[in-house]
């Protein structure tokens, strides 16, 4: 499945089919208390409009929001995740399934530390590992040693390479793609969720340009003097 983000927040976007056009999914994020208090991002304009936190709740700055709330709809018009955020810290409920905390969400791992990799197993097959770096977050099977899952950044498809992609190296320019294959023990809206869940904590970990609630003009020219300032160290450091 290849998805395309109509936003850089991933907690305020439609993910869309890059071939159909059509919203897959919606997500959307505020200060509403239940997914039945918001309505998803029209159908006939989600490849272009994005989802806005703004159109949900009042006013919600950084310093004034305490618990937010994430509805995830499908092209049905069905919520199939709820995530409950307790500051940053997130509660999901998949359907009738309620995980309490982000360790329930990923398996065990074995895997030591390192600090150049952040490795974390799904809970659905411990063969299959989300494993980031400050570059890169791919879903990875430690079985057939191959890539089930990709997060492409910044990038323009090329629809006439089948699903080729140049990445543009900018923050804003081009599209954000999570490409991934289906799992017979795990929907599509979990590894969505797992992905999500992973970004931010990639984020973390490297000290990257956090996710944030910002508006997404504002977020990414904070993440471009990241990455630039992360250019300028790797090439003057010896």
């Amino acid at each position: 499945m290849l998805l395309r983000f109509t936003s850089t927040d991933m907690l305020n976007t439609s993910l869309v089919d890059p071939i159909t056009g059509n919203s897959v999914y919606d997500i959307v994020t505020g200060l509403h208390k239940s997914c039945s208090d918001w309505e998803a991002p029209s159908r006939a304009s989600s490849s272009n409009t994005a989802a806005s936190p703004s159109s949900m709740s009042p006013a919600s700055t950084e310093s004034t929001i305490e618990h937010r709330y994430t509805c995830i709809q499908d092209a049905q018009g069905k919520v199939v995740c709820e995530i409950t955020w307790n500051g940053r810290h997130p509660s999901i409920t998949f359907g009738h399934e309620r995980i309490a905390s982000l360790s329930d969400l990923f398996g065990r791992t074995d895997i030591p530390f390192q600090p150049k990799i952040l490795a974390l197993p799904t809970r659905f097959d411990a063969d299959l590992v989300w494993t980031a770096t400050p570059e890169s977050l791919t879903l990875y099977d430690y079985v057939t040693e191959q890539t089930r899952g990709t997060f492409y950044q910044n990038i323009f498809r090329v629809p006439a390479t089948k699903d080729s992609f140049l990445e543009t190296g900018i923050p804003g320019l081009g599209s954000n793609y999570l490409a991934f294959e289906d799992h017979p023990f795990a929907s599509a809206v979990e590894t969505i969720v797992t992905f999500i869940m992973m970004e931010i904590l990639r984020r973390g970990r490297f000290g990257l340009t956090p996710h944030t609630f910002k508006q997404p003009k504002l977020w990414q020219l904070s993440e471009a003097r990241s990455m630039m300032t992360r250019r300028i160290r790797r090439r003057y450091t010896v």
